[in-house]
């Protein structure tokens, strides 16, 4: 519902003149589609960010994993930030190597859509604890 402050949008609302706006599912899915109506490999992904130090969970979150014509993997982080995200190596990402970790739980586009089973539980574990 578009009249809601905080809600997930398809991404022609995202971009619609009376909306120009979203939240970090909304803006992955519509990079995701620009990607994909371009013919370029790309998910949008769900997750968890955690506090790579500790593993703290820091929240649930959305982002749009592209494949390179190399075929290396690369996050794009599409939420708004003060400054432009540069594409991050998805291996950088999903491996501790940076101050947050992205934990990956499914992958999604127009074509199908798998998630970590192991994962999912762990985390409705935690939920629910």
């Amino acid at each position: 519902d578009v009249d809601f402050d905080y809600g997930w949008l398809f991404p022609n609302q995202v971009v619609a003149p009376e909306v120009k706006r979203g939240i970090c599912f909304s803006s992955a899915c519509l990079c995701t589609s620009l990607l994909r109506i371009n013919h370029v490999e790309a998910f949008t992904v769900l997750g968890v960010v955690l506090k790579t130090k500790g593993k703290r969970i820091l929240g649930f979150h959305a982002w749009t994993e592209t494949v390179r014509t190399s075929g290396e993997h690369v996050v794009i982080e599409t939420t708004v930030h003060p400054k432009p995200a540069r594409f991050v190596p998805a291996k950088e990402m999903y491996n501790g190597a940076l101050p947050v970790t992205y934990d990956p739980l499914a992958w999604f586009n127009e074509a199908g859509y798998a998630e970590d089973k192991s994962k999912v539980k762990k985390y409705e574990a935690v939920l629910n604890a």
